[in-house]
Formats: C-alpha cells, structure tokens, sequence
C-alpha cells in the first residue's frame, strides 16, 4: 500500500481548497461589497432610471449642433387641437 501518494492528494486538495476559500473571502466578496455600494448608495442616478430625450419644437435650438428648428408652416398647423 503507497500512503505517500495518499498524503499528496490530500495535501493538493487542502492547498486547492484554501486556495479558493482566500479567492473568494479576500477577492470576490470585497469586491461586490464595494460595486454594491458604488451602485446603489454612491451614484447620483437610481438604478433603472433611464434618462429621455427632450421634446424638439419649432423655435427651439439644438444644443449641441446650434441648429434652430424653424417654425411651423401655416399649413401643417391645420388639424392640430
């Protein structure tokens, strides 16, 4: 019977075990704490906030281009409420 090869695979499972418990005690469980933390308590927007484009109407001007949205003509103002 071979005990030495017996004492190496358990010595190889414990290092193994180890291991993976410092991974996930010292890498992985700190590390959600603080994306959790950042998420939820840190950022100025909500989770699920979803932010909409504003409505464009003659007249306005478009920020970013400086482009003028020109005004409705008297025809398309027909049918409106």
């Amino acid at each position: 019977m071979d005990s030495g090869h017996s004492c190496t695979s358990l010595w190889e499972t414990y290092k193994t075990c180890n291991a993976g418990w410092w991974t996930l005690t010292r890498l992985l469980v700190p590390a959600w704490l603080v994306h959790y933390y950042v998420k939820y308590h840190v950022e100025t927007k909500s989770y699920g906030i979803v932010s909409v484009k504003l409505k464009i109407f003659p007249g306005d001007t478009v920020l970013e281009t400086g482009e003028a949205i020109p005004p409705m003509e008297e025809g398309e103002q027909i049918g409106h409420h």
